[in-house]
């Protein structure tokens, strides 16, 4: 067995048993809604976490297709709002450094790894309109994929264009056009896979169910718009 691999087979161990902990702890503080709001945020961020584990690299200097592991956090920010959702998004950019920690230049971290996943908290971003839950969650998928997309294009834009990253590989020397296509290469398709799943919890009622758990709800008027009834 690979020593990546061996790391990899840790991290999910140390994230279930944190899961399990933290299953246990909300419900002793369930009725505590601040609390619970950052008990949700915990196992939204680790199953996230878990699901970029098992990643499949498609390009050679970063970059990855994974398991739909942008849902958890995706479905948090929608649920609780954009504020949480950012805190959500930084620590999961943050985590996903730390898997695989790699960068050039500051601004390359910042954009890849902070400001690319914060934009999950655009999930919430229709939140508060008079769209159809469905329509509100699918366009805020949408566009926290754009600004994620346009996150790592900006970040690949400075590194080839500042000549960070020196290769007799690249198919052209526009750095423009190879940062675009670069990312191409995965951010579209993660973001159609995350988005398909979404969807399939949303008409399968899934989504009520976790709504009204976060809220501690009886019941939730699904053909509502974006925004949670208030009891």
């Amino acid at each position: 067995m690979e020593p990546a691999d061996i790391v990899k087979y840790i991290s999910v161990t140390a994230v279930v048993l944190l899961l399990a902990v933290i299953f246990a702890i909300s419900i002793f503080v369930e009725k505590d809604k601040s609390v619970r709001s950052g008990t949700y945020m915990a196992i939204a961020v680790a199953l996230s976490f878990v699901l970029h584990l098992f990643s499949v690299q498609v390009v050679p200097f970063g970059g990855s297709i994974t398991p739909a592991s942008l849902v958890p956090i995706l479905i948090y920010a929608f649920i609780f709002g954009f504020a949480k959702g950012l805190l959500a998004g930084l620590i999961f950019g943050f985590l996903n450094f730390l898997s695989a920690p790699w960068f050039l230049l500051p601004a390359q971290f910042i954009l890849d790894y902070l400001l690319a996943f914060a934009a999950v908290a655009l999930a919430a971003a229709f939140k508060k309109t008079k769209l159809k839950k469905t329509t509100a969650v699918m366009l805020g998928a949408t566009l926290f994929g754009i600004v994620r997309f346009l996150m790592h294009f900006f970040a690949g834009l400075i590194i080839f264009a500042e000549g960070s990253w020196v290769t007799d590989s690249l198919p052209v020397s526009n750095a423009f056009i190879y940062s675009f296509v670069y990312q191409m290469t995965y951010v579209p398709l993660d973001t159609i896979i995350a988005i398909a799943v979404i969807f399939f919890l949303l008409k399968a009622k899934v989504y009520d169910r976790l709504e009204m758990m976060a809220f501690n709800k009886k019941g939730i008027q699904t053909d509502s718009p974006g925004e949670t009834d208030k009891t």
